[in-house]
């Protein structure tokens, strides 16, 4: 019985976990929606690195800028609905450079002008970037 169970515990959990693409595509969502302070909550990798409320308003406030900017906001949707486009190539990071908040999976996707976007698993599930 406590093997059926934690089989169906893993399999929901499983199903629960985002795809780098969902993650790409709520990146997305949250910078055309101006929802900067929980995409950085969420997703910014490195937020454990703010000591005080005034270093995570600094962070938010950078990030608000570019949302607001209409010029970077068209390339930037138009690059990430471009990704979006494509399979990204799932890979380890060297632990090493693993963040604390980080499961050292990482997900590159490659646009067809070659440019590339880098998503890392977070261990709340989600997949979230670097700045």
């Amino acid at each position: 019985m406590k093997k059926i169970l934690l089989i169906l515990f893993l399999f929901t959990l499983s199903m629960a976990a985002e795809t780098p693409k969902e993650g790409l595509s709520a990146i997305l969502k949250s910078y055309q929606d101006k929802e900067i302070e929980t995409l950085v909550k969420e997703r910014y990798t490195e937020v454990y690195k703010a000591k005080n409320e005034q270093d995570l308003k600094k962070i938010v406030t950078f990030l608000s800028e570019l949302a607001n900017d209409e010029k970077f906001m068209k390339e930037f949707s138009s690059f990430f609905e471009e990704l979006l486009k494509t399979e990204p190539k799932l890979s380890k990071q060297d632990p090493e450079y693993i963040r604390e908040t980080e499961t050292g999976d990482i997900a590159k996707f490659k646009a067809k002008s070659g440019r590339t976007y880098r998503l890392y698993k977070m261990k709340s599930g989600k997949w979230g970037f670097h700045l």
